[in-house]
């Protein structure tokens, strides 16, 4: 490792980075373009519904998930947020069953399978599709969530995550420090 590795990774990072602004703030002005908040389509597959009187729904299919919220802009009243599996960049993965699917765009989707009553069996269809390179284990959670309550960072969460860049900038380093194969 040399310096002008660290350079050109910094300088590939600085290409490819996502920002986090607040709520009603953009950073055009930068030089950064909005992410997108929806998707045009949702997967096909096996579909799950909340506790929660149908507020929100989850498809789990063979390319990928799709959480969709009810009365949410939308031309039918709905947002779609999908998660492509060959598009995922990384996949946080508690214990409890929980994961948190980062695209390469930065839009990230939540699958809570006690929020939603996901059988093992599609989990296992999400944990098969993604790349082991692109699992981050988390530590256990001191309250999972549970069916009729949302979890703490929103079921359907479709914004960039939190420190985002930083997470995929380590990712790619460690990948890059320790040989493996990228995403």
């Amino acid at each position: 490792m040399t310096p002008g590795h660290l350079h050109q990774v910094a300088l590939e990072a600085a290409d490819t980075a996502l920002l986090q602004a607040p709520a009603g703030h953009a950073a055009d002005g930068a030089g950064y373009t909005a992410a997108p908040t929806a998707s045009e389509r949702a997967v096909t597959g096996a579909r799950f519904i909340t506790g929660r009187a149908g507020a929100a729904e989850l498809t789990v299919g063979d390319e990928g998930v799709s959480p969709t919220e009810r009365s949410s802009p939308g031309p039918d009243g709905t947002r779609v947020a999908t998660d492509l599996s060959r598009s995922c960049a990384a996949m946080l993965s508690r214990p409890d069953g929980g994961r948190r699917l980062i695209g390469g765009d930065g839009r990230t989707v939540d699958v809570e399978p006690a929020v939603y009553g996901v059988e093992p069996s599609a989990m296992a269809v999400i944990d098969a599709a993604v790349p082991p390179v692109a699992v981050v284990p988390l530590p256990p959670r001191r309250q999972p969530p549970r069916m009729g309550r949302a979890p703490t960072s929103g079921a359907t969460s479709t914004r960039p995550a939190a420190g985002g860049c930083f997470g995929l900038l380590a990712l790619a380093l460690s990948g890059f420090l320790w040989g493996a194969p990228p995403c």
